[in-house]
């Protein structure tokens, strides 16, 4: 593989080409970005035995819920302008696995105040009847509230965990009390003094809600304590008489920071060039989710419809940015060598002296012309950015197939390439918050299903990706470093040659000498635009960086095909590994690239 074979140098040219040759002044969008409604997703669990509890406690929870419900509609227009729109649909959800005593008054309550429902159920709904049966608490008949409820819910997502002697296991209701926590913006939780500690119990789930910094809206069991919101490495209390803490709290969790402003359109030929750029769906990892049954079919149907327009948006945008930012720099490297060459030749002939200047002068302006459009349309952070929000959205996708969602990478070591990014890490937050829990039951076929996909969808096809990525970027820097060495040698030998032949002072050799001449100028040049692409490319890093995750990722692989269990939240827990990984890399590839500007020259 040659150097004009290497992707890394001539295709992005090409492509930049092809895409110019394709331009048509009405070209349609062929990837519109969706909408996303103003969500707010309220996880809310509790004790089951709510026996001795003070009789205001469902007035609270219906008070709580109201205002919260009433901060959302009043942050909605501020919702919508961020997205230029002059308004979006609002909805409020309520996630809550239904067992007696507090998730079930937690639901009542929400149906009234106009939440949707949807609910994560620990396993089968006709194992968690019998389970409910005998831990009913002092309810009269929660089973048939469960039932009722689960009519009422939008959706109902069955998880397969285990029953032992008739109830549910500890690591099963912590299963589907993560799940629940995956797909909330907050937590509201009615808690008892002194209650005790058990996995999957409530003051677990306080504890993993502080661990994954999720804001938690305390109810008290004792009528004498005050209501109160943990979040933040803080503790306040809330004043329910005052709508001031519920807008404040909604603001924060539904709005970008103070400040940002909606990302704007791109005009003129950059968006005729991207309109021209084709969004494929090739790469699309639900390709691989083959659905042989209903259920499978419900759940792709579901994960499309939640994660797919906005996967080809992102991945369409970050493709095209990707385009217009690596054709910029490489064309300046080159403008910048034809502008050289062009002055070279000028000075060396007098007959060229006139159509060298016109070279260098045309080089230089086109020069300065793309680099000034590359920094004002931002083309290297929009494509940086995009393509951390198509990774976001990829495996949340992924993750949909286990009832999981992928994390949302916030490390403080990159605010500040995150804030560059605000408005989009924003975007596409607000479109991962509306997806809806599948209403599907996750048996063992379906897991299997899953599996695959997250086999051969996220980890084979990221491995291949990383294998050929890592070998282009290799082979790029070594061809590109042999360039200029080869350049700087033939500088040497021209300039020696040159000298011999003025020693020799015969007219017959001083077309040679202009040769040696033209070559002893023209080489060192070439060898700095060899060394200036290799540095704005980061060949070396980037290919240490692609063999040290293919790495990584082949561990995960070889320990998913050696663990048989095919259990959910084992599933799960390797696909939000790989997530992890490749969404953190990309985050700090941004950071690394994000300071590497195209330069002028």
């Amino acid at each position: 593989m040659g150097l004009l074979q290497g992707s890394v140098i001539v295709k992005p040219l090409f492509t930049s080409l092809r895409n110019l040759a394709r331009i048509r002044w009405s070209q349609p969008d062929p990837a519109n970005r969706p909408l996303p409604k103003c969500v707010l997703r309220v996880g809310a669990a509790g004790h089951i035995n709510l026996g001795q509890a003070h009789p205001d406690l469902s007035k609270l929870a219906e008070s709580v819920l109201h205002q919260l419900a009433a901060a959302v509609t009043e942050v909605q227009p501020d919702f919508a302008k961020l997205l230029d729109v002059p308004q979006v649909p609002a909805e409020c959800r309520l996630i809550c696995q239904l067992a007696a005593g507090a998730d079930q008054l937690f639901a009542r309550a929400a149906l009234l105040a106009g939440y949707k429902l949807q609910v994560p159920l620990p396993v089968e709904l006709a194992k968690y009847k019998e389970s409910v049966s005998a831990n009913r608490g002092m309810d009269s008949d929660p089973v048939a509230q469960l039932i009722a409820l689960r009519e009422s819910s939008d959706s109902c997502l069955e998880l397969d965990g285990d029953v032992v002697d008739g109830n549910v296991s500890e690591s099963s209701f912590a299963h589907s009390a993560l799940t629940m926590l995956d797909h909330s913006d907050l937590l509201i939780l009615i808690i008892r003094r002194n209650a005790p500690y058990h996995r999957g119990g409530t003051m677990w789930l306080l504890q993993e809600s502080i661990t994954r910094r999720v804001p938690v809206i305390i109810i008290p069991f004792e009528k004498e304590e005050l209501i109160t919101l943990n979040w933040a490495d803080s503790r306040q209390q809330l004043d329910l008489s005052l709508p001031g803490w519920a807008v404040e709290l909604v603001q924060q969790l539904l709005l970008p920071p103070p400040g940002t402003e909606a990302m704007k359109p791109s005009r003129g030929l950059v968006k005729i060039y991207r309109n021209a750029f084709p969004a494929s769906g090739q790469d699309w990892p639900l390709k691989y989710l083959i659905a042989a049954t209903t259920n499978e079919e419900c759940l792709k149907s579901n994960i499309e419809d939640n994660f797919k327009p906005a996967w080809l948006w992102t991945e369409h945008r970050a493709n095209a940015y990707q385009s217009l930012y690596r054709g910029a720099y490489l064309s300046i490297a080159f403008l910048g060598l034809t502008a050289v060459a062009g002055a070279i030749a000028g000075a060396m002939n007098e007959a060229w002296s006139a159509p060298g200047k016109i070279i260098e002068v045309f080089a230089i302006f086109l020069l300065l012309v793309l680099w000034f459009f590359a920094r004002r349309g931002r083309w290297r952070q929009r494509w940086l950015n995009f393509r951390l929000g198509e990774q976001q959205i990829r495996h949340s996708a992924i993750l949909g197939a286990v009832g999981s969602s992928a994390p949302l990478h916030n490390d403080p070591a990159h605010l500040r390439f995150r804030l560059e990014g605000a408005w989009l890490e924003w975007y596409c937050r607000a479109l991962i918050r509306q997806a809806n829990l599948p209403s599907v039951t996750l048996d063992s076929q379906t897991l299997a299903s899953a599996r695959k996909l997250i086999l051969r969808g996220q980890l084979d096809a990221q491995i291949d990706y990383y294998d050929r990525s890592s070998k282009i970027h290799e082979h790029a820097d070594h061809r590109l470093e042999s360039i200029a060495a080869a350049a700087l040698i033939i500088t040497l030998i021209s300039a020696i040659a040159y000298l011999v032949l003025k020693s020799i002072h015969s007219c017959h050799l001083d077309a040679a000498a202009s040769l040696a001449k033209f070559f002893g100028l023209f080489n060192p040049p070439l060898a700095a635009t060899m060394a200036a692409i290799r540095a704005q490319g980061e060949h070396p890093q980037l290919a240490a960086r692609y063999s040290g995750m293919m790495a990584h990722l082949m561990t995960i692989r070889t320990e998913l095909i050696r663990d048989t269990s095919a259990k959910s939240w084992r599933l799960s827990g390797y696909s939000q590994r790989a997530a992890q990984a490749m969404i953190a890399e990309v985050s700090q590839w941004r950071s690394l690239l994000s300071t590497n500007e195209i330069e002028r020259g």
